[in-house]
């Protein structure tokens, strides 16, 4: 018969590796096929073995408690066995949560050059919250949930992550200084992370003015008796 061993190791949202090795309880050999793991929602039908041993990294598994065990099949020489259970906490992910501002023309939407974050009078202010997980690596599932936007204790808006954006206009009516703050909510898979807070000025706008000169003939005429 064979024995194994499974052990994990935890790393919250980011892929977690299970291994192990099967073993044969007496006399020589190496055992051969493939082990199965039970007890987590990992859509792995099984995982060949080399040389006896095994091993799988496994992604996006939700958070949560569980209990799993290696199920070894068995082979033309070995008996099926099956490893002691090996207790496994999945912890949600942290999050990072940054604020940015823009500007952008209220009539075209196109965007308005500004410096320092300060806001042309006039314009749109527009604030963008960017979300990211603790790891973005290839495979690896981004956050989801929504950031909500205030000013002072105030809530103005609450908008869902598109990617790993949130995005909130403001119309830039008012000359002053203002502060706005971006709070992410959180999902099944990543906490809250903490408020961002972010200053911007609402300044005068800059003119332009145009001179054209229009151009008028005169005829003059004579007369002759």
């Amino acid at each position: 018969s064979g024995m194994m061993e499974a052990s994990m190791t935890r790393n919250p949202v980011q892929p977690i590796t299970l291994s192990g090795t099967v073993t044969a309880a007496s006399g020589s050999g190496t055992p051969s096929g493939a082990v199965a793991i039970e007890g987590m929602q990992l859509n792995q039908a099984s995982i060949p073995l080399s040389g006896g041993a095994y091993s799988q990294a496994v992604a996006n598994l939700v958070p949560g408690a569980y209990s799993i065990a290696a199920n070894y099949v068995g082979d033309g020489g070995f008996l099926n066995s099956t490893s002691a259970p090996v207790s496994v906490v999945v912890a949600a992910a942290s999050t990072t949560n940054s604020l940015a501002f823009s500007a952008a023309d209220t009539v075209t939407g196109g965007p308005v050059p500004i410096i320092n974050n300060n806001i042309p009078y006039g314009t749109a202010v527009v604030a963008t919250a960017s979300v990211l997980g603790a790891s973005t690596a290839p495979g690896v599932l981004a956050p989801t949930g929504s950031v909500t936007f205030s000013s002072g204790s105030t809530a103005l808006s609450t908008v869902s992550l598109t990617g790993k954006t949130a995005t909130y206009q403001i119309p830039a009516t008012q000359i002053g200084t203002y502060s706005l703050t971006a709070s992410y909510s959180g999902d099944s898979n990543y906490n809250a992370s903490p408020a961002t807070t972010l200053s911007y000025n609402i300044v005068q706008s800059p003119t332009a003015i145009e001179v054209r000169s229009e151009e008028h003939t005169s005829e003059l005429q004579s007369h002759h008796d």
